[in-house]
């Protein structure tokens, strides 16, 4: 099996974190995709172009104000043609308000599976790659014959910790209800009082 492929993007931003001398904050997330095979042999048809991807946007607790979004390319990124060699490639996009000023370290895993479960072509990892600020990590895998499932999983290490809002704000606005809706309530009313008379 070729051995695995990461990197960090854009390469200037990179920054070694020393966890041991800051505080820090840290964060996994894992994405199941089913019926990846399927995807897969849709976006290798020909005339299709690399660098379309499936998009799993989320929240880790303890970033505040730090948007992350796992992204799957079936077939890679970049402009070449897709052929039978184009990877499989997982990235994790870093942005938002509460990035400015803090280093992160992210890890990065993939595996596709066969559809009882066992795992296809071994596991691909992108370790500890440092970034500064907001930007994106990838890496690559090489796609396994018999491939259902893809299991994708990322380790987010944040020192200092984000210091966006910590509290998750929630907002609602009462509506009074249409004239018709009330009318049908009185009618229902009615009814029922026509039946406690019998």
């Amino acid at each position: 099996t070729s051995p695995p492929h990461g990197m960090a993007e854009p390469v200037s931003k990179f920054r070694r974190l020393d966890a041991s001398s800051t505080r820090s904050v840290e964060g996994e997330a894992e994405w199941r995709f089913l019926n990846a095979g399927a995807l897969r042999s849709f976006s290798s048809r020909p005339g299709r172009q690399r660098g379309q991807c499936e998009c799993q946007h989320f929240h880790l607790p303890g970033f505040p104000e730090v948007d992350l979004a796992l992204m799957l390319y079936p077939v890679g990124k970049g402009d070449a043609a897709v052929g039978e060699a184009a990877p499989l490639t997982l990235a994790l996009h870093i942005s938002g308000p509460g990035c400015e000023g803090v280093g992160f370290e992210v890890s990065l895993a993939l595996e596709v599976q066969a559809a009882d479960g066992s795992v296809l072509g071994g596991r691909a990892e992108m370790l500890a790659a440092p970034l500064a600020g907001s930007g994106r990590v990838s890496c690559d895998h090489l796609w396994p014959t018999g491939g259902n499932t893809i299991v994708a999983s990322c380790h987010v290490l944040a020192a200092p910790p984000p210091r966006g809002d910590p509290v998750l704000r929630l907002s609602s606005v009462w509506r009074p209800p249409r004239a018709a809706d009330i009318d049908d309530e009185d009618d229902i009313e009615q009814l029922d009082g026509d039946d406690d008379d019998e």
